[in-house]
């Protein structure tokens, strides 16, 4: 791959793509392994999970497309990065910005 671009896309944008079939959000996740490198935290397993487990509990979608929105996600070339070791600086970042110590790592890394 060539000048690709390295981009730190968060868990929305897996769910927006594989779930709410967002144009934008699929036009990211195209781009990945093309001209973009994504990364992203290990984390964002639990937290595309969580929301998925959200949308099914509130009848928005079957457990059947949950799953599949898993498996999408899972085939995307996301080079993951250990919220373990982006742990101690994530909290620094969320503390100065007001954020999550999710959103944390996702600054962090980007």
């Amino acid at each position: 791959m060539t000048s690709a671009t390295r981009a730190v896309l968060d868990a929305n944008v897996y769910l927006r793509s594989a779930v709410d079939k967002s144009d934008s959000a699929r036009d990211w996740t195209e781009k990945l392994g093309r001209t973009i490198v994504g990364h992203a935290p290990d984390l964002l397993w639990a937290e595309l999970t969580n929301a998925l487990r959200g949308y099914v509990a509130a009848a928005l979608i079957d457990r059947a497309s949950a799953q599949e929105a898993i498996e999408l996600t899972k085939r995307l070339p996301i080079e993951l990065h250990s919220a373990r070791d982006l742990a101690e600086k994530a909290l620094d970042a969320a503390l100065a910005h007001g954020l999550s110590a999710y959103d944390g790592c996702y600054l962090v890394l980007a």
